[in-house]
């Protein structure tokens, strides 16, 4: 749905030069909490192993507290299980998962804009997973809204 979206967006509007994709992430290493922000700097898509380039913390941004740079494993199935996320982290080395950013990212390189993914921490991508994010998903939308909003100037 992410890359039929992208596809869409830059079919409608042929003069952006980068697409963005925003959301929620599971965490796959400490020191990651739930409504961190992780600022993506590449994505491993688990379902053909392919490593595609992300745009960079922009000029004027920097890591720290709450903000993180790193790589995301973008993968079908929803990561509920510690035997998954510690797979998905071992093989692809990410910091977060989520289901998305692979396509958009896809999508940007075959037509030649740019992607970018930032993702706010909603769970443990653990078995409490679900719960998680059902209890944490306003405040987390609401952190990552508050986060882009104070530095879309950078954007």
């Amino acid at each position: 749905a992410a890359a039929s979206a992208a596809e869409l967006l830059l079919d409608r509007y042929p003069d952006l030069s980068r697409l963005y994709s925003i959301g929620m992430a599971g965490a796959l290493v400490q020191p990651l909490r739930t409504g961190d922000i992780v600022w993506g700097n590449e994505v491993s898509d688990a379902e053909d192993s392919s490593v595609l380039p992300l745009c960079s913390l922009p000029d004027g941004l920097s890591v720290s507290g709450k903000i993180h740079s790193g790589g995301i494993v973008c993968c079908s199935v929803f990561v509920d299980n510690e035997k998954r996320r510690e797979l998905l982290r071992s093989r692809f080395g990410g910091i977060c998962a989520e289901m998305e950013s692979a396509g958009v990212a896809q999508v940007c390189r075959r037509r030649g804009a740019e992607a970018a993914a930032v993702k706010v921490i909603s769970d443990n991508a653990d078995s409490t997973a679900m719960r998680s994010i059902l209890r944490a998903q306003i405040s987390v939308t609401e952190a990552l809204g508050m986060w882009l909003h104070s530095v879309r100037r950078f954007l």
